[in-house]
């Protein structure tokens, strides 16, 4: 299989037929049409092997309508030019309307041949363009090259491009900008004009410091910001459906309690959280979280977060939290206490996190004195576990545990959990990979002789449903 159609295995018509009730059906009879439709679920490549399977098939090598294009990392200068040309010959020979192009390639010396293949593909019909140009120099894209009437979604990654110009693109819904220069005046036009824009990407881009949402035509729903955008200081936002933010450290401002139904902040790295970076996490983020009815911490941004919380710091409209932590006393207390300042909070996930070298506490159920441990649990007397914490949040139904290791520092925080939370209707703990069935089984039946608050909590640890002792 090539580029040029040349033939693959030759298979005959006949061996493509199939039996539809007493008859035979000719796969190759179906409409071009169909055929087409069918491309649009799979890859290049797939598309082009179920074009060369049945040489009746293969004048349809043309037709498909997502274009897939993926340099690989050979290195040698006669085969890249071969790949060149084959891709040159394959596009000018395509005579249907390509929807998607997706194109990851080091242009160097073929510039050219990479605008020329945007002129045969970029035409109105198409909705959906994906470049990842990578030479460690940025290639300039012109505007006219990217520009359709029917675009909807477009990726540009190490490019230049006017950006300003984007804001003439009337069907654009969703942008895309990777390790690109952008200025405060380019940013303000993406965000207030580009009228159908509604989710914007920036990753490891730089050179802005603001991001404005607040005029009236921004139609923005979601905003991701991946990776390093280090210049960027200040979010003003009134509302948006989603937040994602990712980076190496939370040095950035909420400006404004905005509406956000789901944000996600993620710290991409573990420790050295400064002084400056705590405070302004409690000025600047934290105290901005009162209309947020998602929210997930992931990564090391719960230990920023954890560590600014006021007693009296409350989350009216918190319904669901998610959390990447690290179980001990002082962690398991802060959770508690974040519950309990979320009123409404309805749903809790929590992804367990490994620091350092903890292995001697994993696995509670391999010690010699197991039962002993799990009896020493049952001691502790639960009028002073509810007197030292308070009865949990009324309104918490669902807690969804991951990565499950079966230390003692994690029983003893579904114990907890189980003897707080009076409405709580399911616990589902998703065991590590090496906790098989067997060991899931003997934590089931340890979870289920703990005491609970609610009597019609449902409990389940891997696949295991845990059956209820009774009386407990």
């Amino acid at each position: 299989m090539n580029m040029d159609g040349a033939s693959g295995s030759g298979t005959k018509t006949s061996e493509v037929s199939t039996v539809c009730g007493n008859r035979a059906f000719d796969f190759i009879t179906l409409p071009v049409d169909i055929f087409t439709n069918i491309f649009s679920f799979l890859t290049l490549k797939e598309a082009l092997c179920l074009c060369f399977s049945c040489k009746n098939l293969e004048h349809l090598s043309t037709s498909i309508a997502n274009v897939e294009i993926e340099e690989t990392a050979d290195g040698c200068p006669t085969k890249k030019q071969e790949f060149v040309d084959s891709i040159s010959r394959y596009l000018a020979k395509h005579d249907r309307l390509v929807r998607k192009f997706q194109l990851s390639f080091c242009p160097k010396e073929y510039k050219s041949d990479v605008l020329l293949w945007l002129s045969l593909v970029v035409k109105d019909g198409i909705e959906e363009i994906d470049l990842m140009l990578y030479d460690g120099k940025y290639m300039e894209i012109p505007v006219s090259s990217v520009n359709a009437g029917t675009l909807k979604v477009l990726r540009l990654r190490h490019c230049k491009i006017d950006l300003a110009s984007i804001a003439g693109f009337r069907s654009l819904k969703s942008l895309l900008l990777g390790a690109m220069n952008i200025s405060d005046d380019e940013m303000s036009t993406i965000c207030s004009k580009c009228e159908s824009l509604q989710y914007l990407t920036l990753e490891n881009c730089f050179g802005f410091v603001e991001i404005n949402t607040v005029d009236p035509r921004c139609k923005l729903e979601s905003l991701t910001l991946d990776g390093h955008c280090l210049s960027l200081s200040r979010l003003i936002i009134l509302s948006l459906k989603t937040l994602v933010v990712r980076r190496r450290s939370m040095n950035f401002s909420l400006i404004g309690c905005p509406h956000i139904d789901e944000l996600v902040l993620s710290r991409v790295v573990a420790g050295g959280i400064t002084q400056q970076e705590s405070e302004n996490m409690k000025a600047n983020i934290i105290n901005r979280l009162v209309n947020v009815r998602s929210l997930h911490l992931k990564g090391w941004a719960y230990e920023c977060v954890a560590n600014q919380l006021i007693e009296d710091q409350q989350f009216p409209n918190l319904e669901v939290l998610g959390l990447d932590i690290t179980i001990g006393k002082a962690n398991k207390n802060k959770l508690e206490n974040l519950i309990r300042q979320a009123d409404g909070l309805k749903t809790l996930s929590i992804s367990l996190i490994v620091k350092g070298n903890y292995a001697e506490d994993y696995a509670i159920d391999t010690r010699p004195n197991f039962e002993t441990f799990v009896a020493s649990i049952l001691m502790e007397k639960e009028d002073v576990i509810r007197k030292t914490f308070g009865l949990g949040n009324k309104a918490l139904e669902n807690i969804d545990i991951n990565y499950f290791t079966g230390s003692s520092n994690e029983v003893i925080l579904i114990y907890h959990m189980l003897l707080l939370f009076p409405h709580l209707r399911v616990l589902k703990v998703t065991p590590v990979t090496r906790i098989d069935k067997d060991r899931c089984c003997v934590y089931a039946k340890m979870f289920s002789r703990f005491p609970r608050s609610s009597k019609n909590v449902r409990m389940q640890v891997g696949s295991k449903k845990v059956e209820i002792t009774e009386g407990a």
